[in-house]
């Protein structure tokens, strides 16, 4: 028999580990590459979307290890943004990559608002999360 929390506790930590990576590999890239024009918006996206997802992550494994109270919902909203976003990350650094200017456009656009919507997913996650685990606790002081 298959002890589901267990295995959900370790996916969630492979995810924190392959967000932290992809947020460091970007910033690295960054630091590197010193890029221009439509590489530095990708690059900003990415960036911004790997931080999201690494503290989206960071609060699913909190959750797991402390009593920290919040919603199912908002839990399994940050799980499903969470997955994809190294694949995105990945994406937009081998697209900022692209020299000539028309490709880089038409890879790139796509994958820039595919970052946009996972960094929203994450956020509007994050932020019930935070208003739930606050009503918990006025509750209890009061």
């Amino acid at each position: 028999m298959i002890d589901e929390d267990r295995w959900q506790f370790r996916v969630d930590l492979v995810m924190l580990v392959a967000n932290g990576g992809f947020l460091c590999v970007v910033l690295l890239e960054v630091g590197l590459f010193r890029p221009t024009g439509l590489a530095a918006g990708l690059y900003g996206t990415a960036t911004v979307m790997s931080a999201v997802a690494t503290v989206a992550s960071l609060l699913v494994v909190r959750q797991q290890m402390t009593n920290w109270k919040t919603t199912a919902e908002s839990l399994e909203l940050m799980r499903i943004f969470v997955i994809p976003c190294p694949v995105v990350a990945a994406g937009i650094g081998s697209t900022a990559s692209i020299s000539e200017q028309p490709w880089q456009l038409l890879i790139g656009l796509p994958t820039a608002v595919g970052s946009l919507i996972l960094t929203i997913g994450l956020c509007v996650g994050i932020y019930t999360s935070h208003r739930a685990s606050v009503g918990d606790q006025s509750v209890d002081a009061a």
